[in-house]
């Protein structure tokens, strides 16, 4: 960030007004500090940016939908659904008018709001649109032109939309489904499939299959106590795991 900030500083004193490379280091740096856990900076940056692309840029410029996301990002995090909506959601719009219904870019963008009617309490919107994302990214998959990731990434928020919907049996077949394909494509010791692993097995739990759930559950934790020994990650897999022993009657 301490680069960033000298950048922006030289930028602002030396180009005129609404010059997009302030924009574009205003967003760089909003990136910075919300990835160390800033939310207010980074809100006031992407801001700032956005007024700034949509007064010097053509409507559905890759750098203008990319901030619109990113603001959508912040106000998530700070519970303001109605804003992320509203920003995410003319994303996706700008993005299907420029590259398509279909295209990788819009499909992550179709994704990350179902994401957010999860989080924002609204599992019937967020099935919607994770049914959309599916059908879409099997289009793709069947064309040979969707990207190695987006069937299995679609797979998974169908899952959780599934899930945060009561329906554990069709959650539980696509999470199999996706871990399939991470299985494929990602090293062994990826911790994207442990994160599958144990919600598959907090599904299979709450399916009243303990016994296979312990079994994909100690195939997750094995990776978390390698690479995240301490983090909280891998005591919720424990605790998982401590439920699915307790059900089959192995109480030591």
């Amino acid at each position: 960030t301490q680069h960033f900030r000298a950048a922006l500083a030289l930028e602002r004193a030396l180009l005129p007004p609404l010059h997009p490379a302030v924009a574009g280091t205003e967003n760089a740096l909003a990136n910075a500090l919300f990835q160390a856990g800033e939310v207010d900076e980074p809100a006031e940056l992407w801001s700032a940016a956005l007024a700034t692309f949509e007064r010097v840029l053509e409507p559905g410029h890759p750098d203008l939908v990319t901030v619109l996301a990113n603001l959508a990002l912040v106000h998530q995090r700070q519970l303001d659904f109605e804003g992320a909506r509203s920003e995410l959601g003319r994303a996706l719009e700008l993005r299907r008018a420029t590259l398509g219904a279909a295209h990788p870019r819009t499909l992550f963008l179709l994704r990350r709001l179902a994401d957010l009617e999860l989080s924002a309490g609204e599992p019937a919107a967020a099935l919607a649109l994770a049914e959309e994302c599916l059908a879409r990214e099997r289009e793709l998959a069947a064309a040979g032109t969707g990207e190695a990731s987006g069937l299995e990434q679609a797979l998974f928020s169908l899952a959780l939309a599934e899930r945060a919907s009561g329906a554990l049996a069709a959650a539980s077949a696509h999470l199999v489904e996706s871990l399939a394909l991470q299985s494929a494509r990602l090293p062994a010791d990826s911790l994207d499939l442990a994160q599958s692993r144990t919600l598959l097995g907090a599904l299979l739990l709450q399916q009243d299959q303990p016994a296979a759930a312990e079994r994909v559950l100690r195939a997750a934790l094995e990776l978390l106590r390698a690479k995240l020994a301490g983090h909280w990650l891998t005591a919720n897999t424990e605790s998982l795991l401590g439920a699915a022993l307790l059900a089959v009657g192995r109480v030591a």
